[in-house]
């Protein structure tokens, strides 16, 4: 079975049953309606899932609904990551008419361990990031 491979969990987005991805197209032949994939986060085995949908997406038209279901940003936040993970791998780069895949999957078979030990980090870092902030003294002082 072939591999899908995420350098992060962005957004909590594999915590869903459903969740999306945008991809290179052609850059991978494995996707296609039906097939099954082995999910892999950080080198660790999350479990198998299963492409739904796929629609090409020009570059040119990556809109917020898309960039926030995908990385909870804006529009150019976005962008940026499309053209670090995948200017490499073309020739001209990635142009505003680069083709790529906005893929659809849901989980058939998770290992809940190694997701609930991600889950359990992810939160206690997200709730460190929203502490409150004391402030010594006034803004007069």
């Amino acid at each position: 079975m072939e591999v899908i491979n995420f350098a992060e969990n962005t957004n909590g987005k594999l915590f869903c049953q459903q969740f999306n991805d945008v991809r290179l197209e052609n850059f991978d032949k494995k996707y296609v309606v039906g097939n099954e994939l082995i999910v892999n986060v950080r080198g660790l085995e999350w479990g198998v899932v299963k492409v739904e949908a796929l629609y090409q997406l020009e570059f040119k038209n990556i809109r917020p609904v898309l960039s926030q279901l995908c990385y909870g940003k804006p529009p150019h936040y976005m962008a940026t990551k499309l053209r670090m993970y995948y200017d490499t791998f073309l020739t001209k780069g990635v142009t505003a008419d680069t083709i790529f895949l906005n893929i659809v999957f849901s989980w058939v078979k998770r290992n809940m361990e190694v997701q609930s030990n991600y889950l359990h980090n992810y939160w206690k870092e997200e709730a460190a990031v929203h502490q409150p902030v004391t402030i010594q003294g006034s803004l007069f002082d």
